[in-house]
């Protein structure tokens, strides 16, 4: 089995309301991307985690995404929320994958999902990203300049988060065993001595996060 863990549970500060029920081409953000799992054939299962705005707002989805089985309630943070997805399924074998996505990164493809799909069959941990293209450096506490960082081995990571079920099991209850915050679930992963793979994917692939990604 294949699930996909679509997380709209988020308070959309930087964007200032809700944008995964913004219009996009005349369609809510979160319907664009839920389209990408429910059309491709190696999903078998949907959750949505979602706040309690976005719960009411989503009351009919299943009506029009049929492989959504359920619409959990996320917590305060991304991690609480991506936890409460995982728990919620109940009769996942340790070799299911496990998909976790953004409901606001709607322009993944599915030739991306695929290959995440496949990879993780193969190594049991794998993320999605695309090369830095500009100069990172730090910075010191004043804001100088501290220094610089070879671009060429730094990825921007996104979503979808591709892991076998007992990979990501294991990573989110020695987390919640040992206090750990992440901003992203491979991360976890690594704390537990899993090596994650990451997966190229278009640089449309992108969180919308500022009202400007939009355009």
């Amino acid at each position: 089995m294949v699930y996909a863990i679509i997380l709209a549970a988020g308070k959309s500060k930087r964007f200032g309301s809700n944008k995964l029920l913004v219009l996009y081409n005349n369609r809510p953000v979160i319907y664009i991307t839920l389209e990408k799992f429910q059309n491709n054939p190696n999903i078998d299962e949907i959750i949505i985690v979602a706040n309690e705005e976005m719960k009411s707002s989503l009351k009919n989805i299943k009506k029009i995404f049929p492989k959504i089985k359920k619409v959990v309630l996320g917590g305060n943070l991304r991690q609480e929320s991506v936890y409460n997805g995982l728990i919620s399924i109940k009769n996942a074998d340790d070799s299911d994958v496990l998909i976790i996505h953004n409901g606001a990164n709607p322009f993944i493809d599915k030739k991306t999902i695929d290959k995440c799909i496949a990879q993780t069959k193969k190594i049991g941990a794998v993320v999605t990203g695309f090369p830095v293209i500009d100069t990172i450096k730090s910075i010191d506490s004043k804001k100088y300049t501290s220094n610089i960082t070879d671009r060429k081995n730094l990825w921007h990571i996104q979503t979808p988060q591709v892991f076998k079920y007992q990979i990501i099991k294991k990573a989110y209850e020695n987390a919640k065993t040992n206090n750990i915050i992440a901003t992203d679930d491979s991360t976890l992963v690594e704390e537990i001595g899993y090596k994650v793979k990451i997966v190229k994917c278009s640089r449309n692939n992108i969180k919308i996060t500022y009202k400007y990604d939009l355009s």
